[in-house]
């Protein structure tokens, strides 16, 4: 099985963070241009479908959350594809936007002087504090990520043999899902980096090996939006036990 991660398309509240504030999150649509990505993830999708021997045939069942830009992303990808690939499409609840709490929408310095101590803690040297710090009435980035591996864990029990998965996400979670599903720290994940608006990776696993392809990244500077390449072979450290418990599309857990 094959897992594709992809962050929406460019939204309104991409440009203006503080947007996230002054209007309902599930509600913030795409711009012009995160259209033109979310179609580019698309056709990005559709042309891996095509060339490559190991997915002819198969099919694809799409993993989104409520949020208006996640499902207008989603609908552009759909738009490209055909419904003989497109075997579903479901909104899961874990895949919910990280819950920022008190600081929902504030600017930096407005989060500052609201809670010093947590604004600290959220931007200290040490990742992992960063990584566990739980936001007043909201989540910390672990909490993110069990919610995902909640998600992974149930997503074994839905899906066929000849069934491959499209997550398209936020930006946070999309560098969770690609870290958990690498069997790589999570917690690195903070430093952010990864996963601009409308990149998109495919993520396969055998018994020897994890191996990344990305497909679209940078895409508004990139000359060849649809060019590809593969990041690394990453081998598996478990033990065999541990490997069927954890890896990919085998036994329990996606990741």
């Amino acid at each position: 099985m094959f897992v594709f991660i992809a962050r929406h398309g460019e939204s309104f509240a991409t440009l203006d963070p503080d947007l996230m504030g002054r209007q309902n999150p599930c509600e913030i649509p795409l711009t012009v241009w995160g259209h033109h990505q979310a179609l580019q993830i698309g056709l990005a999708i559709a042309d891996r479908y095509t060339s490559d021997e190991r997915l002819r045939g198969r099919r694809l069942r799409i993993y989104t959350s409520q949020h208006q830009r996640i499902k207008q992303t989603s609908d552009a990808i759909c738009h490209v594809l055909s419904s003989s690939v497109v075997s579903g499409r479901f909104i899961d609840e874990n895949l919910r936007q990280r819950n920022y709490g008190i600081f929902d929408g504030l600017s930096r310095q407005g989060k500052k002087e609201l809670d010093p101590l947590t604004y600290a803690k959220l931007h200290s040297s040490e990742l992992r504090e960063r990584y566990e710090t739980i936001i007043p009435r909201g989540e910390s980035a672990r909490q993110v990520e069990l919610r995902i591996r909640e998600f992974l864990l149930c997503l074994q029990a839905e899906i066929c043999d000849d069934e491959d998965i499209l997550i398209v996400n936020h930006g946070p979670q999309c560098r969770i899902l690609k870290a958990v599903l690498t069997y790589s720290d999570p917690v690195q994940t903070v430093e952010g980096g990864e996963f601009g608006t409308g990149d998109l990776v495919m993520v396969e696993s055998n018994e020897h090996c994890v191996v990344v392809h990305t497909l679209l990244f940078d895409e508004r500077r990139s000359s060849d939006p649809k060019r590809h390449k593969v990041d690394a072979e990453i081998p598996h450290a478990k033990g065999p036990e541990e490997q069927k418990e954890h890896s990919i599309g085998r036994s329990n857990e996606l990741g």
